[in-house]
């Protein structure tokens, strides 16, 4: 039988998976979004100059 700690063991762990995982596809998706915001930036810069 399994015993309480196990499940809430398990429970804990999936929990920081899961969280950590939004957490992941958050901060990538905001790291690309200021990588554009750079890229425009850029690419305004260097329109007069060339």
């Amino acid at each position: 039988m399994i015993s309480i700690a196990t499940v809430a063991v398990a429970l804990v762990v999936g929990c920081a998976i899961i969280v950590s995982l939004i957490l992941i596809a958050y901060n990538t998706s905001k790291i690309r979004r200021e990588l554009d915001e750079i890229r425009a930036l850029h690419a305004h810069e260097n329109r007069p100059v060339s």
